[in-house]
């Protein structure tokens, strides 16, 4: 049961990481879990979910802080 919080507290440290420098979840942790004893059938689509699902968010909470701007028109140059 110890090892889930360690595990919990370095995907929390690396997808912080990630979000704020726009790398270093997956190249970072999946080793370490690897290295852990988890097999990569375990590991890889459960990175695969939460770095979609926070890459998504991280997304919104950027644009909300407008450290980034979508705009969702297409231009044309005739």
């Amino acid at each position: 049961m110890e090892l889930i919080g360690y595990v919990i507290m370095l995907a929390f440290f690396f997808e912080l990481m990630d979000s704020s420098a726009g790398m270093g979840f997956g190249t970072g942790l999946t080793p370490l879990l690897l290295l852990i004893g988890y097999e990569p059938l375990q590991v890889v689509p459960i990175l695969l979910i939460s770095e979609s699902v926070t890459g998504f968010t991280t997304g919104i909470f950027h644009h909300e802080f407008e450290n980034v701007k979508f705009i969702f028109s297409i231009y044309l140059s005739i």
